[in-house]
């Protein structure tokens, strides 16, 4: 009987080191992870950015030269602050005559994106005579 009482103390210690290692576990991981009870202080950033070109739209002849960045004026998001460096655009052939679309996107650190375009006209270039 003694032998049995013993065996049933040793189990339940046991059992109860268990149960409180595990409590113990999950008061660390919630205070680690915040407590739950208390409101959330962090934002969801879902504003996109916003871009800022100087043109829509813009008349060339062919083989002129494009500086793509000086067409930006400002990329600002309301988290993230400048994110003019960020800006990407995509290239337009000017030797070929046409009507091309300038696309220009910018993301922010949250995934929000923010497209802009300038519809671009190359015309072909006229020779001029010298007299």
């Amino acid at each position: 009987m003694k032998k049995k009482t013993a065996l049933i103390i040793i189990f339940s210690f046991m059992i109860f080191s268990i149960v409180l290692t595990s409590f113990i576990q999950n008061v660390v991981i919630k205070e680690e992870k915040g407590n739950n009870n208390q409101p959330n202080d962090e934002k969801v950033d879902t504003i996109p950015p916003e871009l800022v070109l100087k043109e829509s739209k813009l008349i060339i002849y062919q083989d002129d030269i494009l500086n793509y960045e000086a067409f930006i004026v400002s990329a600002k998001d309301d988290v993230d602050g400048d994110i003019s460096s960020s800006v990407e655009h995509n290239i337009i052939d000017t030797s070929e005559v046409g009507e091309y679309k300038l696309e220009y996107k910018v993301k922010d650190n949250a995934g929000n994106e923010t497209v802009e375009i300038i519809n671009i006209i190359v015309r072909e270039k006229l020779d001029v005579a010298e007299d």
